[in-house]
């Protein structure tokens, strides 16, 4: 097997959610959201740790992604975020999923869809667009909305929601605008279908407005251990649980080769990377395949040993290569941190992110699903 692997704590990421729940405003359930292959750390792994840790809503990007966690067993209610299409739509149904719509067409692809054998409605959540300009309707289009749902008894309002753009800024004054322009459409609808819950609130908004957790809070990126912004001026709301959040994830590479190389060798591709002393040179088995962004080349570092090993040359598809001179005991079949701790030495997803001029979400999502991931207790 190649010497390539994440390992995802399954105490760090319970801890996580336990820690998120904690935080929740009184009668708001928290909905994990394991979209995009968990962000990157295992959806499947990731939906039944959470589940076995109290998760009763889960979200996913399509039916696809909900269908994937029914297969596997999962039996927590599952939110579908972004839409489905009309062959979605008996999945949706037959896997007990609950789709986000914003257009009357979405619901008449539902209620045609709807099998025989079901007599139980299907709870649908309304998606209001506020701001992002993404998805979710728009209030002209709220009328036909309205007059699909009352023609189609078999579907079910249970929620209408919208989704915060900037809830990581220094300034609050984008979410209070959103917010402003949610509230009086919400009290429309909750004239029109009494008894339904709104959500709003993501990672960032959890910690700072309480105010708009409503029913549900949508938490992702803080349940792998990252807020998108730990800047933020309210120190009190933000800083204390954003810093109790612990790393779920730790990428290790195995060593392929090592070579003594003298002063003047070039190593990588193109031929532009040029030692200016001897080094000893260890390859990795790990490259930009695997999610190890080239731009994280020369001027980055990996975890030998304990020790800070720079990175020399260009990164390959699937190999690595590092200045291990530091480290003289390392040896082939020993394992690089590329993402984790070792020793007292740490490197974390967001100085990943910092150094590729991308985002944390960025560096979880392009891992390779060639990668295995192992769940464990601990990193």
């Amino acid at each position: 097997m190649r010497p390539n692997r994440l390992i995802i704590s399954r105490s760090a990421l319970r801890h996580n959610f336990l820690l998120l729940r904690s935080r929740l405003a009184r009668g708001a359930g928290l909905c994990a959201v394991v979209k995009a292959n968990g962000y990157g750390h295992g959806g499947v792994g990731v939906a039944r740790e959470l589940e076995a840790a109290g998760a009763s809503w889960l979200a996913v990007t399509s039916a696809e992604e909900g269908a994937e966690l029914r297969q596997s067993g999962v039996r927590a209610r599952i939110l579908v975020l972004a839409g489905f299409t009309p062959q979605d739509a008996e999945r949706i149904w037959t896997q007990a999923l609950t789709p986000a719509i914003w257009h009357a067409g979405q619901l008449e692809w539902l209620a045609a869809a709807r099998p025989p054998s079901q007599a139980a409605p299907l709870k649908v959540h309304l998606k209001l667009d506020t701001g992002m300009a993404r998805l979710g309707a728009e209030a002209e289009d709220e009328a036909a909305i309205a007059q699909s749902f009352a023609a189609h008894p078999e579907l079910q309002l249970e929620a209408v929601f919208t989704h915060l753009a900037a809830a990581e800024a220094a300034d609050d004054a984008n979410a209070q605008l959103q917010m402003s322009r949610f509230q009086p459409r919400l009290a429309t609808w909750q004239a029109r279908v009494p008894g339904i819950f709104w959500h709003a609130a993501n990672s960032a908004a959890l910690f700072r407005w309480p105010e708009y957790h409503g029913g549900l809070v949508r938490a992702g990126l803080a349940l792998y251990g990252f807020v998108p912004d730990d800047d933020s001026p309210s120190p009190a709301a933000w800083r204390e649980p954003v810093g109790a959040l612990r790393p779920v994830m730790s990428w290790r590479a195995g060593v392929l080769a090592l070579r003594q190389l003298p002063a003047g060798a070039t190593v990588g591709y193109g031929g532009g990377f040029r030692l200016d002393r001897p080094a000893r040179v260890a390859t990795l088995a790990a490259g930009y395949g695997d999610g190890y962004l080239r731009r994280l080349g020369p001027g980055g570092a990996v975890l030998l040993g304990g020790r800070r090993c720079p990175i020399l040359g260009a990164i390959s598809m699937d190999l690595m290569t590092v200045d291990a001179s530091q480290v003289p005991a390392v040896q082939i079949g020993d394992e690089a941190v590329l993402l984790g701790q070792d020793g007292d030495e740490r490197i974390s997803a967001g100085e990943l992110a910092g150094r590729a001029g991308t985002l944390v979400y960025e560096i979880f999502c392009g891992l390779s699903s060639r990668i295995p991931r192992h769940f464990q207790d601990s990193l």
